[in-house]
C-alpha cells in the first residue's frame, strides 16, 4: 500500500492543466485484540509503529501496551485494514482480531455517548465494545440477560458502549458471551482509552 505516493505522471498532467492534485489525509485508528495479555502474544509497541509506518500511513503514533494505533492514511478505511491486517499476520501472529475506525466514527462515539455524568465520575467504568459488524437489535436484547441491573447496554452502529458501574472485570457479560450472542468478533476499551485516542488525533490536526 502506498499511503502518500502519488502518481507522478498523473500529477504532472494535472498540473499542466493548471490544476492541483491533492492528496487528504484522513485518521484513523487500529485496535488489536488479546496481544500483551498475561505476558503471552507479545508484540512491542515499537514494533508495531514501524510495521504500520512501513506501510506508508503517517503519524504512526501507539497508547498503552494492548494495541492501539493512531494514523493517518489516504486510501478507504477498508483498503487500510486489509493492508494492516496481513502485515500483522506476517509479521506477528496470524489470528490477532484487528479493527480499525475513523476520525469520524471515534467523534460520533463521543457525541452520542449516552454515560456523559458516568464517564465524568469514573470514566473507565465505561466501556466501548467494538464489533466486527453491526448486531441486529433481538440480539442486543438478548445481552441483558447476563447484565445486572446496573448494567446498561447501548448499540450503536458496530459499537456496544456499557455502562459497568461494579467494574468490567467482575461482569458476566464477557467477550465468550457477547460474541456467542452476537456472532461477532469483538474487543472492547474503556472510556478513558477512548478520549486518549481521540485527543491524540486532535493533536495532528
Amino acid at each position: 500500500m502506498h499511503g502518500a505516493t502519488l502518481d507522478l505522471a498523473s500529477t504532472q498532467s494535472n498540473l499542466n492543466l493548471g490544476t492541483y492534485l491533492e492528496v487528504v489525509m484522513k485518521h484513523q485508528i487500529a485496535l488489536l485484540r488479546g496481544i500483551n495479555v498475561s505476558g503471552r502474544r507479545k508484540v512491542l509497541m515499537a514494533d508495531l509503529r514501524e510495521l504500520l509506518s512501513s506501510l506508508e500511513l503517517d503519524n504512526v503514533r501507539t497508547y498503552l501496551q494492548s494495541g492501539n494505533a493512531v494514523f493517518t492514511a489516504s486510501e478507504p478505511l477498508e483498503e487500510v485494514h486489509t493492508c494492516v491486517d496481513k502485515a500483522i499476520s506476517e509479521r506477528f501472529f496470524n489470528d490477532i482480531p484487528i479493527f480499525l475506525r475513523s476520525g469520524e466514527d471515534i467523534d460520533a462515539l463521543t457525541k452520542n455517548n449516552p454515560f456523559v455524568s458516568e464517564c465524568d465520575s469514573l470514566p473507565k467504568s465505561v466501556h466501548v465494545i467494538f464489533l466486527s459488524s453491526s448486531p441486529e437489535a433481538e440480539k442486543v436484547k438478548e445481552l441483558d440477560i447476563y447484565a445486572t441491573r446496573e448494567e446498561k447496554i447501548v448499540a450503536y452502529g458496530e459499537h456496544l458502549i456499557v455502562h459497568f458501574p461494579n467494574g468490567y472485570g467482575k461482569s458476566k457479560l464477557t467477550p465468550t458471551v457477547v460474541e456467542r450472542i452476537l456472532g461477532v468478533s469483538t474487543t472492547a476499551r474503556n472510556w478513558q482509552t477512548i478520549m486518549a485516542l481521540q485527543s491524540m488525533m486532535k493533536d495532528d490536526a
